[in-house]
């Protein structure tokens, strides 16, 4: 049995590290999309009509509406609590600061403790959306996006040796807006910076230079069944401004969601939602850490 599953993992990286050979043909510089003929500018970070402020441990459920376009969620799904307290705090840039002592986990063989994040469009899991803007209404089939360049202003401080990250999330569903996620449907994360000894589900296969910049890529099915593709960025900084090509991210996670999880058809699920946070971790039973976001825009080109 153990020959079995050998031979078999042997066979998905081979067809894993075909793909993304492949990939890279097609990416990087001189790949880059045709100059577009107009573009909208969506700013969601500062945010200029509202805020909101999270805290847990809490009596309520932390999550609300972060004026029109954004919602701010604090959550700490596998901790059961602690001893201190995280804030989500959004008045224009949006804080995350917790300390928290005596954490325990609900899965300890999970290291994230949570993940206090902002999203844009509708969150499986939650049931609660932004209002869309028209030049990007989310759900939204990935085959018919437009090109989407994200742009994050970001800095992090944590505790020494503490397991973290700052991550954009996406969700590919083959239905719009379900409940949950199950078999067929997708998870791409970007993470921008890496702390600790955090590292995806999965395992790694190779890399991809998208615009120039450089992302290790791993891929996992994760217990709930779903594919996970993770693109983690090869020169992480705690502080840091950067450009994505997300559409053209999308497009190579589906091509490795389809060769690799089997999904059939990646192209055709639906984008349901932008989510921008920090997975954060414990060390030595604590969490210690403060992620700034100063800017989140989305510019959506046709």
């Amino acid at each position: 049995m153990s020959s079995w599953r050998g031979a078999a993992a042997l066979l998905i990286l081979l067809i894993a590290l075909a793909l993304l050979t492949a990939c890279l043909s097609m990416s990087g510089e001189g790949s880059a999309t045709p100059a577009p003929q107009s573009c909208a500018y969506l700013t969601l970070i500062p945010v200029e009509d509202g805020g909101a402020e999270l805290l847990w441990p809490s009596p309520m459920y932390p999550i609300a509406a972060a004026g029109r376009h954004l919602v701010a969620e604090l959550a700490m799904w596998n901790a059961i609590g602690g001893r201190g307290t995280c804030m989500l705090r959004i008045r224009r840039e949006a804080l995350v600061r917790c300390s928290v002592r005596g954490v325990v986990l609900r899965d300890p063989d999970v290291w994230v403790a949570g993940f206090p994040e902002l999203y844009y469009g509708y969150k499986p899991w939650s049931g609660w959306s932004s209002s869309s803007l028209p030049e990007l209404r989310l759900p939204q089939r990935v085959s018919e996006l437009p090109r989407i360049v994200l742009y994050v202003e970001y800095s992090a401080r944590h505790a020494p040796h503490l397991s973290m990250n700052v991550a954009l999330d996406l969700w590919l569903t083959k239905q719009e807006r379900p409940g949950v996620v199950s078999h067929g449907d997708a998870e791409v994360m970007l993470w921008l910076y890496r702390s600790g000894r955090a590292r995806p589900a999965g395992f790694e296969i190779g890399y991809v230079e998208v615009s120039g910049r450089r992302w290790w890529v791993w891929v996992a099915r994760n217990k709930g069944g779903w594919c996970m593709v993770t693109f983690v960025d090869a020169a992480p900084r705690s502080t840091a401004s950067i450009r994505v090509e997300l559409t053209e991210m999308l497009h190579i996670a589906s091509e490795l969601i389809g060769k690799v999880c089997g999904v059939p058809d990646p192209e055709n699920l639906y984008l349901e939602d932008v989510e921008l946070g920090t997975e954060l971790g414990v060390v030595n039973g604590s969490v210690d850490a403060e992620v700034l976001f100063r800017r989140l825009e989305l510019h959506v080109c046709r």
